[in-house]
This record gives C-alpha cells, structure tokens and sequence, in this order.
C-alpha cells in the first residue's frame, strides 16, 4: 500500500499533529510505503522503519508556485489513498483526488466550533466539503465522533474510532536536578482559554497554605506577565517552576517524579497529557468533562466541573497525605494506560486505509 501523508513529517515532531502522524508511521508495517506532499528536510527523510519519500524541492515563497512545481514533478507518481495532515488538500494532493486517489482524514476535536475561532481558522464550508469526498475519517475518541454528528453532515459509515497511543514510558533515569527535589505537581501544556488553568491558583494557593514545601511545574509556553501578575498578587510565585518546553526524555521524568497531572481543561478531543501521565505511573486530576472520561476510565480522579476549586483541592492533598491510596491510584493508571498503543493506532488505521481503498 502506498501512502501519501498530505504535509510534513518530522523525527522530531514539534507539534501534537506532527507527533500524531509520526507515531503512526514509525508503528505502520514495512509493508506500506510512505511519501509526504512537502519537504521537510535536506536529506533522506527516515521515521522508524520507513524511508519516506518527499518531493524535490523545500516549500518557499509564494507557496503555491513551489507546490505547484512539486505537483508536476510528481504527476506521475501513484498512491493507494491521501491521509490529509490540514484542514485543505495540497496542489498535489487535489491532483490526486481530482484522478479518484481515495481520502483519509482525522478529526481531532471541534474545539474551534465548539469554543468559537477567528473566521480564517473555521470554514464550515471547506471542512464539510472535505468531510463528503472522504472514504474514511478517523476519531481519536467516541467523544470527537459525537462531536463531529452534530456539527456535520457525515455518513456514520466512513467514521472509525481509533484512540491515540503513548509515546512516553516509566523512565529508567531520572535527571539529577529532580532527584530530591521537594514533592510538585505538574501542568503540561498550554494554559490559556479553554485550558483553563488561571481557576487552579486559587486552589494551589490554598494547598501550599497547608503543605508550604509543595511545588507546582510547568510544561508548556513560557510564562506570560498576566499569569506571573497572578502569581505574585496570590503570593505564590515561589513554589512555581516554569519549566517551558522539554524533550521526551525530561518530560517522562517529569510526570513520573511528580504527584499528579493536574489538568483543568474544559474540553478535549482526546487529551494526550492524560495518557502520558498514567503511562509514566503518575495520576491525572482532570474535570470530569468531554472526552477525559473515555480516557481515563477508572483510573485518575474525576472532579466535577461544578465542584472545581474543591475537588482540585481535596484530590491534591488526598493525595499528598496517603502514600497507598496514590499507589493504588498508579497502579490502575498503568493497567490503564497499557490499553492505548501506537502499534494499536496503527493496526486499526491500517484497516480503516483498507476500507477507504475498498
């Protein structure tokens, strides 16, 4: 089977799409052959087992001339289907539709609809168009499929639930600096809108005035002057360590060492932090809210969104002053966790390319 992943590919993804798309071709079979529609590196482009092809030429400006050339230097090549990485089509990718070439696409939440976006960023019109040409799409969680029903017009035959995998695991070496740190929770990723980290810091505020030795980190964007504001009007800039953006390796020792995950948000469409933190033997605090539930199951802690500030709190030091409790906790996170593989996302893709070509 040959596949054209409609965008960039990197060994090093630097965003959850890129990492999504990685992940499934590092665990796709041998079998398969793999090409991307952009180039995104000098040399030859390798993801696990394959050596993925890319057109000749590194995107430049104006873009459409530079996609425009790389289509006509590939007219000739054929593929079995397109899995679509964006919102639109490629030059070359609409080449290959227009000729019959099959289409796969992943939805991964409808935040935008959902939560409101500026208007260049949600054309209803163009993401329906897309969603009626496809064979196949993909859901990362029941949740994005409901999502999806009620927001557009799809045929319930074309859709397929397909969870994503864990990239991280119990680390063998933690980093020296957080050996004998003080005990922390950890926030990873971003903190603002539907995120809905600033309602925590009155929480953190209130478990640091009965455990002072606690510290919270952050993964994620850098600290902004209205969130350190924050920090400083509440008194608790101290115990916050920003710990910005890190590499797998920190990150799995991050959620391993720390006590919980908390994670406020408001909405996901699947909720990567979640998996990563039981896979790592840590456990997740998340509001009990859109897709978290099918993630986490019985594991973690659920608050409801009524309860925050209590339930935040009362899970947090529940979980600080009882050691077996957190164990069992851990525990079922990993049992949890080992539910969800990429090898899994891969196998269940691979049969839903099977249907689209069908």
């Amino acid at each position: 089977m040959r596949i054209l992943f409609d965008g960039n590919l990197n060994p090093l993804p630097k965003s959850g799409i890129e990492r999504y798309f990685t992940m499934l071709a590092k665990n796709l079979p041998t079998s398969t052959s793999l090409a991307t529609s952009n180039r995104s590196h000098t040399g030859v482009l390798r993801i696990g087992p394959h050596c993925v092809d890319q057109p000749p030429l590194p995107a430049f400006r104006p873009r459409r001339l530079s996609g425009f050339l790389n289509a006509l230097a590939w007219s000739a090549h054929q593929f079995d289907l397109v899995h679509l990485m964006n919102y639109g089509p490629s030059q070359f990718a609409s080449h290959l539709l227009r000729n019959g070439t099959p289409l796969v696409l992943t939805v991964h939440d409808l935040i935008h609809e959902i939560r409101g976006a500026p208007p260049d960023l949600l054309d209803r019109t163009a993401r329906q168009r897309n969603y009626d040409r496809a064979n196949v799409i993909l859901c990362v969680s029941d949740y994005t499929r409901k999502d999806l029903q009620e927001h557009y017009d799809v045929d319930r035959n074309k859709l397929h639930v397909v969870y994503h995998g864990s990239s991280l695991e119990v680390p063998s070496i933690i980093p020296k600096d957080l050996e004998n740190c003080p005990p922390y929770f950890l926030h990873v990723g971003p903190r603002s809108g539907y995120k809905n980290f600033s309602p925590l810091l009155p929480v953190i505020k209130n478990v640091l005035g009965q455990k002072p030795d606690i510290q919270f980190r952050l993964v994620g964007p850098s600290i902004d002057q209205a969130l350190l504001a924050s920090l400083r009007d509440l008194g608790i800039e101290a115990a916050v360590v920003e710990e910005r953006r890190v590499d797998d390796i920190r990150l799995a020792a991050l959620y391993f060492k720390s006590i919980a995950l908390l994670h406020p948000s408001l909405h996901e469409g699947f909720g990567i932090p979640l998996l990563e933190a039981m896979s790592c033997a840590t456990v997740p605090i998340a509001l009990k809210c859109t897709s978290i539930p099918e993630v986490l199951g019985e594991s973690g802690i659920l608050v409801q969104q009524e309860e925050f500030q209590e339930g935040f709190e009362h899970a947090m030091l529940k979980l600080i002053e009882n050691s077996s409790y957190r164990n069992e906790l851990v525990k079922c996170c990993l049992e949890r966790a080992n539910l969800f593989s990429w090898n899994r996302a891969a196998k269940e893709t691979l049969t839903a390319y099977g249907k689209a070509i069908d």
